[in-house]
């Protein structure tokens, strides 16, 4: 974090805080960015070479989450024969990907993603469903929020909503798992193998349907159900990394849109994204499924390790992530798991060497090159770093993440005109994301050292408005004012820094100086004495504020 480093001559040091993004708690392994500044992204089917141990924790969790299903199965209704149902679906593949388990069994890159040419649940059936939700939620005081990614989506987990989930088992039952089986072949050989881990059903608005981090899903089976259409919102839709058309082509936008009632099929392992809702309401249900014994013994291997490193055992974490690479060396999403347990356990070199293999599987990964960026960054190797970052925008031009810290890179070598661009980039493309105060302080910096103080105030102003609480944009605002000699204000600011941590030093130096520049500017201490003019100095700074700043000057 930048702050303003000068008032009127006296320098205030400059703090540095690095990018800290927070741990998604999202379904699957790949959601959000690391704490550390490194992402994640998302086969094997025979762990031949797995540790017996690690095999005997996987195969537990696998037993676990199936046991536990609270959705329908063929074994809950063993006289149930569902009939398969063809819907006219169209494959769409996806290039440079390697899924992370059972690749070839589901479909490989050639028919990877599923989508219906007409509607799989009759408009009639979405609206009812949306109407009951609606209802249900309306008579308990408001929908509940589920976590996706780094934000809050109004949402509820259908085994909680009963009404729903009734209408949800009989569906699945009598069109999706028969679907499934229809659209999966080599890899569903009965009905009676497959389960549902989990399913939501989400709202997304303006407010809170912000674009997704692109992720991975839980399970090897992913669906999604579009409940309304495109007349009642605007924008959304599923982007997919590395997305054909199919003809095998490349698929341009790389956005994948439903009719209502459609839904799309698709290996859980395929990296994709939530585009934003800029207008409405759109309302979905996703959920993941299992195959009973087919284990995903990379994914579930890639799961277990970041709840280790999630609870800081990053010794026993990179041993899973490793036990992962072994099985599938070509899954990218792996590397960048494993790079993070490296780095956490101060092995730089082998962290690096993670990430470098990483793009040389997927050379468009830019989960695995933001994270490289910031490595090198941190290890100073800032040419490279500078690259790297711009080569993740040319394949994510609206990664926010990428170009704060790219613009914080143009900062440290004092580039401020292509700082101020960058951070203007950053505002336009998200006004609300998690580091935009950070941003309008940093620009405030930045622009104040081009001299454009009328915008330098105006985004320490912004970045208080988003946190009134931000420390660096306080200080700076402060700074900034007192060289306009607006002395009220400038004085307030660092009176309250003071007031809120009285051993902050620095501030209380500051509140001496602009207190100090404030009376020599005021005609009436020409004739003061020295004991009026300390009189003075103490009743604007405070006593208490006075009396320690005379023990400072002491020491």
């Amino acid at each position: 974090m930048q702050m303003r480093a000068h008032l009127l001559g006296a320098v205030a040091a400059a703090a540095a805080l690095a990018v800290a993004h927070a741990d998604s708690g999202g379904s699957g392994f790949g959601l959000g960015r690391l704490s550390s500044g490194l992402r994640s992204r998302g086969g094997a089917s025979i762990p031949a070479q797995l540790p017996a141990d690690l095999k005997r924790d996987i195969d537990a969790d696998h037993k676990s989450t199936i046991a536990g299903t609270d959705y329908w199965t063929c074994a809950k209704a063993p006289r149930s024969k569902p009939k398969l149902k063809d819907y006219g679906f169209e494959s769409y593949g996806v290039a440079n990907w390697t899924l992370p388990d059972h690749h070839d069994a589901l479909g490989g890159n050639d028919g990877t993603i599923h989508v219906p040419t007409v509607p799989v649940i009759t408009p009639a059936e979405c609206a009812e469903v949306v109407k009951t939700a609606e209802a249900y939620f309306a008579e308990r005081g408001g929908w509940t929020n589920l976590t996706s990614g780094r934000f809050q989506i109004a949402g509820f987990w259908i085994k909680d909503v009963p009404p729903v989930l009734a209408w949800f088992n009989k569906m699945l039952e009598e069109r999706l798992f028969p679907t499934v089986k229809a659209l999966f072949p080599n890899f569903v050989d009965e009905i009676s193998d497959l389960i549902v881990e989990s399913t939501y059903m989400f709202k997304y608005t303006p407010e809170t349907g912000k674009r997704s981090d692109i992720h991975t899903d839980s399970g090897c089976l992913s669906f999604t159900m579009a409940l309304n259409g495109e007349d009642e919102f605007s924008g959304g839709g599923t982007w997919f990394e590395g997305l054909t058309n199919p003809d095998g082509t490349p698929h341009k936008s790389g956005i994948v849109k439903m009719p209502v009632g459609g839904v799309t099929f698709r290996p859980g392992g395929v990296r994709h994204q939530g585009y934003a809702v800029t207008r409405g309401k759109r309302y979905v249900i996703g959920g993941f499924m299992m195959h009973k014994t087919k284990v995903e013994y990379v994914r579930l291997l890639l799961n277990k390790g970041t709840i280790l490193t999630h609870a800081g055992d990053f010794a026993a974490a990179e041993r899973y992530f490793k036990a992962a690479v072994g099985l599938n060396e070509n899954f990218d999403g792996a590397y960048t798991l494993l790079s993070n347990a490296q780095k956490r356990l101060g092995k730089m070199d082998d962290a690096e060497a993670s990430l470098r293999r990483c793009l040389e599987v997927n050379p468009k990964n830019a989960e695995g090159m933001f994270s490289l960026g910031v490595l090198l960054a941190e290890r100073g190797s800032v040419e490279e770093a500078e690259r790297v970052y711009k080569a993740t925008l040319e394949l994510d031009p609206e990664d926010c993440d990428c170009m704060y810290n790219l613009a914080k890179l143009f900062g440290d070598q004092q580039r401020f005109e292509e700082e101020t661009d960058l951070y203007k980039v950053l505002l336009a493309t998200d006004p609300t994301h998690s580091m935009a105060a950070h941003a309008f302080c940093n620009l405030g910096v930045a622009v104040g050292e081009l001299g454009e103080l009328e915008d330098e105030i105006k985004y320490y102003r912004k970045a208080l408005e988003l946190d009134p609480e931000h420390y660096h944009a306080k200080f700076s605002l402060g700074s900034a004012l007192a060289s306009r000699k607006e002395w009220d204000e400038s004085t307030a600011i660092f009176k309250s820094i003071v007031d809120a941590d009285p051993k902050d030093d620095n501030a209380l130096k500051n509140l001496y100086r602009v207190v100090s520049m404030r009376l020599r500017e005021d005609p009436r201490s020409a004739k003061a004495s020295p004991k009026q003019l300390t009189k003075r100095l103490e009743d604007a700074m405070g006593s208490a504020n006075f009396a320690k700043l005379r023990t400072i000057a002491q020491r």
